[in-house]
């Protein structure tokens, strides 16, 4: 009898030690996703500032001019980045290659110039 309850109590223990690495895995794993969900939200909100002031760009269509604006930062898992800034097809870019991280968003570009200098984002009319 003594040997069964020591058996009974080492399955007990080994199916309690399983269950809760499985669970700790399972969080950690919600955990993650959560953190580059929020990296998501984050350059999305970017983009669309972005977006935004190439848009109201558009009311100074008959003159010529560049507007530069200071690229906004990300602090993901405690380090500075900038996101890298592109346009293509009427669609403007931010990728955090580091992260595996892109967001497109649309974009009028009618006769401007849009580009990452440095820091900043500049807004040139042609």
């Amino acid at each position: 009898m003594k040997g069964q309850v020591s058996l009974d109590l080492l399955l007990t223990i080994l199916a309690l030690v399983i269950f809760i690495s499985t669970t700790t895995m399972i969080i950690n794993e919600i955990k993650q996703n959560n953190e580059l969900i929020i990296l998501d939200n984050k350059l999305k909100i970017i983009a669309n500032d972005y977006s935004s002031l190439i848009t109201t760009s558009e009311l100074l269509i008959d003159f010529n001019y560049e507007i530069r604006k200071n690229l906004d930062v990300v602090i993901f898992k405690g380090k500075k980045t900038i996101p890298e800034l592109t346009t293509n097809n009427e669609k403007l870019i931010l990728n955090i290659s580091e992260y595996k991280r892109t967001i497109e968003t649309n974009i009028p570009t009618n006769n401007k110039t849009i580009k990452q200098e440095e820091q900043f984002l500049v807004i040139t009319n042609e």
